[in-house]
């Protein structure tokens, strides 16, 4: 199965804490961050909290909008179980 996907909060993500791959899932639609960027967001320290099921946006991680690319289309790895 191909679509646009995004990365989503699996779970509540804390302000100040490191994103770990535990912390995500893919879903549609490809309106945030792309899955295909989940080895870059890996990582990263949310600036602000995550509830979860929330779609991550760039501002998110503290990244300027102007960074943000088009979503790719990517090849399912890992979809939310809700």
């Amino acid at each position: 199965r191909v679509s646009r996907q995004s990365l989503v909060a699996a779970r509540d993500i804390p302000a100040g804490a490191f994103i770990t791959a535990v912390d995500l899932c893919i879903k549609r639609p490809g309106t945030g961050i792309c899955a295909s960027r989940l080895d870059e967001v890996v990582g990263r320290r949310a600036v602000r909290a995550i509830e979860a099921d929330r779609v991550l946006v760039d501002e998110d991680l503290g990244l300027r909008a102007e960074q943000r690319g088009e979503c790719d289309t990517v090849r399912v790895a890992r979809e939310c179980s809700r």
